[in-house]
C-alpha cells in the first residue's frame, strides 16, 4: 500500500516546489467535482488541522440555506497532489464542516462515503471503493441550441451505435462485458 505523506511532508513539498496556488476540491451532492483555489501562504498547519472557512455553501446546490451558508474546507493531507497540468499547482481532496464549529456537513458526499465505510466495518465487512471510468467515441455530434423556445436538438454518430451498426450490434445497457463475435 502507497504511504501517504504527513502534514507535515505536504507543507515542506509546498515550499521546496515553490507551489504558488492550493486547488482545495471537494464534490457536491451529484458527485460533481468542485473547487476553490487559494494561495499557498494561507495554507500552513492549523488550516490543515482545522480547515478554511472558504465556501459558501447556498452556491452549491444542495449543501445550505443562504441564511446557515458559511461553510469550512478541510483538506486531507493524504491526498495532496502536484497538479502537473497547472504551474506551480497543488491539490486537496477536503472535507466539508458547518462554520463556527457546528461538525462535518452530512450532506458531504465525501463524509457520507466514509460513514457508509465505517458502518459496514461495524457490520463485518470489508469495503472497496474506486471509480468507475468511462468514455465514449463518437464519429461526429451536431446540436443546435440557438433557438430554445423553439426546440432544441442533438445527433449523436458512431460506428458502435446500436440503431445503425453494421457490424456486432450491442443492445442497449448490455454493452458492459461483450465477448468478440
Amino acid at each position: 500500500m502507497e504511504r501517504r505523506p504527513s502534514a507535515d511532508e505536504v507543507l515542506k513539498t509546498i515550499k521546496e516546489k515553490g507551489i504558488r496556488f492550493v486547488d482545495l476540491q471537494f464534490t457536491d451532492i451529484r458527485g460533481r467535482l468542485q473547487h476553490t483555489t487559494v494561495s499557498s501562504r494561507l495554507i500552513n498547519a492549523d488550516i490543515l488541522e482545522n480547515g478554511i472557512p472558504k465556501l459558501d455553501g447556498s452556491s452549491i446546490n444542495g449543501f445550505a440555506l443562504i441564511q446557515e451558508s458559511d461553510l469550512v474546507l478541510k483538506p486531507d493531507p493524504s491526498t495532496f497532489a502536484v497538479l502537473p497540468w497547472f504551474e506551480e499547482s497543488c491539490r486537496f481532496l477536503c472535507d466539508v464542516y458547518w462554520g463556527k464549529g457546528k461538525g462535518r456537513l452530512r450532506k458531504d458526499p465525501r463524509g457520507v462515503a466514509q460513514r457508509a465505510e465505517e458502518y459496514a466495518k461495524e457490520m463485518g465487512y470489508e469495503t472497496f471503493w474506486g471509480p468507475e471510468v468511462e468514455f465514449f467515441v463518437f464519429d461526429d455530434v451536431s446540436w443546435d441550441v440557438s433557438q430554445p423556445y423553439r426546440g432544441m436538438w442533438y445527433e449523436v454518430t458512431s460506428r458502435e451505435e446500436a440503431w445503425g451498426s453494421n457490424g456486432y450490434p450491442i443492445r442497449f445497457k448490455e454493452g458492459y462485458y461483450p465477448a468478440p463475435p
